[in-house]
């Protein structure tokens, strides 16, 4: 991984023109442009910027935005997602887009919840924690757990035949609701029945 800010901005094989922009998926794309030459004052010659030969496709990089002392100062990670060069201009241009969007692309190939894997059952952290490993990415330990309700109509039904079920301990047949008694039902289990 390498860094651009720091020591370097300073120096003729500093990137130029940088531009952040944060997306409203909350994900940010940074796009700079980097010579291929630069002037050496000590030698009075043009050489060949070492920056071209380390940052290619799919490197990552570090970008500090803001003061190293300010509360606000941020870092990013990010990858190189796209070169061109500009032969007018004798210099590339670079995008690079966020890392989490990759690192959490790939760690979603290999999930597979199944009841016989036994991971397919918990709450919303749980299973996000499931899915998050091997990732540098962690669920917060102050997330509340989301809850979800269902509003759903009930049908009074009043029954024909008598429920009946076994008792687990002697294992003798015994009625639980009689016959000709009212009961409430969910719709979607009312639309599942033959």
């Amino acid at each position: 991984m390498y860094v651009i800010g720091s020591d370097t901005m300073n120096t003729p094989i500093r990137a130029v023109s940088p531009k952040l922009k944060s997306n409203v998926n909350g994900s940010s794309t940074l796009t700079f442009t980097l010579y291929y030459k630069y002037w050496d004052e000590e030698i009075e010659d043009f050489l060949d910027n070492p920056f071209t030969k380390i940052l290619v496709n799919e490197k990552k990089i570090k970008l500090r935005y803001g003061a190293p002392n300010d509360p606000d100062c941020k870092w990013y990670d990010l990858v190189i997602k796209n070169i061109v060069e500009n032969s007018n201009s004798k210099a590339f241009e670079y995008t690079a887009k966020d890392q989490f969007v990759n690192e959490l692309s790939k760690s979603g190939f290999d999930l597979e919840f199944a009841p016989e894997l036994e991971n397919n059952i918990g709450n919303i952290k749980q299973l996000s924690e499931t899915i998050l490993e091997g990732s540098d990415w962690k669920v917060a330990d102050d997330c509340s757990v989301l809850l979800q309700y269902k509003e759903e109509p009930l049908y009074r039904i009043e029954l024909k035949d008598s429920i009946s079920g076994t008792d687990m301990l002697t294992g003798e047949k015994i009625d639980l609701i009689q016959s000709g008694e009212t009961i409430y039902i969910f719709y979607s289990h009312l639309a599942n029945m033959d």
